[in-house]
């Protein structure tokens, strides 16, 4: 490619013929649909000079396996790399301050992925159904997290940075192997839906500060046999713990209200303690 090219277009959209591609430093812009369903494009080098890739610039090109986005880039279109299933590794540079929804939508082979310190918000949907990804280093600049961002995952174990202070719902549903989470100092409470119909979990740490328990926060987690909740915690939102299966015990401490269907099919709870600070149920 000519180091004349500051711009590549839709040019290469359902190309069957490209495999590889070498991007040089001239080149400022992927727009948008750029590489789109490229589906024999295995290996993209990008020189550093590159700012912006567009929205859906190499969704769908499935056997992409080789990919390393240089510190220039600034800028990340949503759905660029979703349903990319020859991915395996990510590294997101400080550059790109917000990842955009379903950035990486889908890639069921995506194993690992680092952001960059300089990354501030993950948006929703954004590593959704990568159904492999394990692995994932947050950085002390991130302050957001969006709409099931990370649900249908393959994590064990989730922490949340105490530099976190906006989450949206359902981060983590539906993860079936995770086991632990851990809530981080920035929020004020736990986030609704957001540990959803994980089926594995066992162990959640909830820092001293939190004052609620979300809408639906733990709905489904059959493997949770106990609750232990800070005495900061006033509130136990709608379907909090609803089909339980397995929860035992709770300690509600300084609980103030009780939402509805909060513990729905608990069936082995067998007695909670109620505080004298509660006043509604």
């Amino acid at each position: 490619m000519p180091d004349t090219v500051k711009k590549i277009s839709s040019a290469f959209v359902s190309n069957l013929d490209v495999v590889s591609v070498n991007i040089p430093s001239g080149v400022k812009e992927l727009s948008d649909y750029a590489f789109y369903t490229a589906r024999y494009l295995e290996a993209v080098t990008i020189a550093n000079g590159l700012e912006t890739i567009g929205a859906h610039a190499f969704e769908r090109c499935g056997v992409l396996k080789n990919l390393s986005l240089p510190d220039s880039v600034s800028y990340l279109g949503e759905y660029a790399f979703a349903f990319c299933a020859g991915l395996k590794n990510v590294t997101v540079p400080g550059g790109i301050k917000e990842i955009p929804e379903a950035a990486f939508y889908s890639c069921p082979n995506l194993e690992s992925v680092t952001l960059s310190d300089g990354v501030s918000s993950v948006g929703k949907s954004a590593f959704l159904n990568c159904s492999s990804l394990s692995a994932v280093v947050l950085p002390d600049s991130l302050e957001k997290i969006g709409d099931s961002a990370f649900a249908k995952t393959a994590f064990t174990e989730f922490v949340f940075p105490d530099s976190v202070t906006e989450a949206g719902d359902s981060i983590l549903a539906e993860v079936s192997t995770l086991k632990k989470v851990t809530f981080g100092k920035g929020l004020s409470g736990v986030p609704d839906a957001v540990c959803a119909a994980a089926s594995s979990l066992t162990e959640v740490i909830i820092p001293d500060k939190y004052t609620f328990i979300g809408m639906g926060a733990f709905v489904d987690c059959v493997a949770l046999k106990s609750m232990d909740l800070p005495k900061s915690v006033k509130q136990i939102g709608p379907s909090a713990f609803y089909g339980c299966t397995e929860l035992e015990s709770v300690d509600v401490h300084s609980v103030r209200s009780i939402d509805d269907y909060a513990f729905y099919n608990c069936v082995k709870l067998s007695g909670i303690t109620f505080p004298t600070t509660l006043r509604s149920i």
